[in-house]
């Protein structure tokens, strides 16, 4: 049965603090703005164990970004290879102003201000991608290793807004271009020369069956 608790918050502003307690389920508690959005989560909650799906959020909402960024580092990051490339990313994760939310509070419209932001800041698209991923991975795997099950993926949620990444040059040769392309390799030596040579005829007969 939930029940709802009228409390003291930030500045003095009155918050409410739902509890759900149901025999055979750990004892759920969340604080909210309104009464209105306590009511909202705890018959939420309630409707999960009725159908027999709940899982308890407990962890995911005590566990902040900080603290799972530090465990994902500890856990994770050391068995990479580029280990020390991605200590600079954890670091930026942790300096920004999600790192101490906790991981079920943070939603796709959070992750949706951090890439305007970091765009703003002049950011390439492709480091933003590389900084989404570490955090894409991080949720995934407290979500499967860590024991979070119910915590949503709030990268995924917002896959419409990553920065595109520019296209890739469409640059042709010209002139006399292939013929000192040719020399120069032949020149440089060792295995250059038969790989460029192979390159260019591969180059032709594809464009000879595209017009065919």
């Amino acid at each position: 049965m939930a029940s709802f608790v009228p409390r003291s918050g930030l500045h003095g502003k009155r918050v409410w603090q739902a509890h759900v307690r149901r025999r055979g389920y750990p004892a759920q508690v969340r604080t909210f703005d309104t009464k209105a959005e306590a009511e909202e989560w705890a018959h939420s909650i309630e409707s999960e164990i009725r159908r027999g799906v709940f899982v308890s959020r407990v962890e995911a909402e005590q566990t902040t970004l900080r603290e799972a960024l530090d465990r994902y580092q500890s856990i994770v990051t050391r068995r990479k290879r580029g280990a020390n490339q991605e200590q600079y990313v954890v670091a930026a994760w942790q300096a920004s102003q999600l790192a101490s939310r906790s991981l079920a509070s943070i939603r796709g419209k959070d992750i949706a201000a951090i890439i305007q932001d970091k765009t703003d800041q002049g950011l390439s698209p492709n480091t933003i991608r590389i900084h989404l991923a570490l955090l894409s991975h991080l949720f995934n795997t407290a979500r499967t290793a860590w024991g979070m099950e119910s915590l949503a993926n709030p990268v995924d949620l917002v896959k419409g807004q990553h920065p595109k990444l520019p296209g890739g040059r469409d640059r042709r040769l010209v002139g006399d271009e292939q013929a000192r392309l040719l020399a120069a390799a032949r020149i440089y030596g060792g295995e250059i020369g038969p790989i460029v040579s192979f390159r260019q005829r591969c180059v032709k007969r594809l464009a000879t069956v595209q017009i065919g």
